[in-house]
């Protein structure tokens, strides 16, 4: 192979390289994951109501679909005491631009929309929402719980009985 065509061929992989190293960043559009436990809190202020609970959310692609209970926290009178119910709803957007539109839908409360946005790390939500009434909403994820883990000195632990258990299996098989 000549010295020119040495140089085409490096220049073309390097050029391959970085294509396939900016690629993915390009091409993938960031995405959210609703799927987990919220708190959600729902505010009314032309009834002065505010009700408060978790909202138990399953994502398949961009749609979702789940429950609500939520109990009332502020207000009396025209105020219902529980707002439970069944929610399907859609994410659309990427990066920093990320919808949320579900409905809501409760005995007395009865059907609602709920609009807004979702946090780009996917943790935290706010919007609107109309039905009879209209007014805010907020949520937060429940983070998850992790698996236990051991720290350095019990794996140090663990690791050193299991080798003397391997030792000492090792010289009865040879005996």
């Amino acid at each position: 192979m000549r010295r020119s065509e040495a140089t085409r061929h490096g220049l073309l992989g390097g050029l391959l390289l970085l294509a396939l190293a900016v690629a993915p960043s390009v091409t993938r559009a960031a995405t959210v994951d609703v799927t987990g436990t919220w708190n959600l809190t729902v505010n009314d202020p032309s009834l002065g109501c505010t009700w408060a609970g978790q909202m138990f959310l399953t994502q398949t692609g961009t749609f979702f679909t789940g429950s609500a209970t939520l109990d009332l926290v502020a207000g009396s009178g025209m105020c219902i005491p529980v707002i439970n119910g069944a929610l399907e709803g859609s994410i659309s957007g990427s990066g920093s631009g990320f919808i949320i539109n579900f409905g809501l839908a409760s005995g007395s409360f009865g059907s609602a929309s709920f609009k807004g946005v979702i946090s780009d790390d996917g943790l935290s939500a706010m919007g609107d929402f109309e039905n009879n009434a209209s007014g805010t909403w907020s949520a937060d994820k429940v983070p998850a719980h992790p698996a236990p883990t051991l720290g350095g000195f019990a794996l140090a632990t663990l690791f050193g009985l299991l080798t003397v258990a391997g030792v000492v299996s090792v010289r009865r098989r040879a005996a």
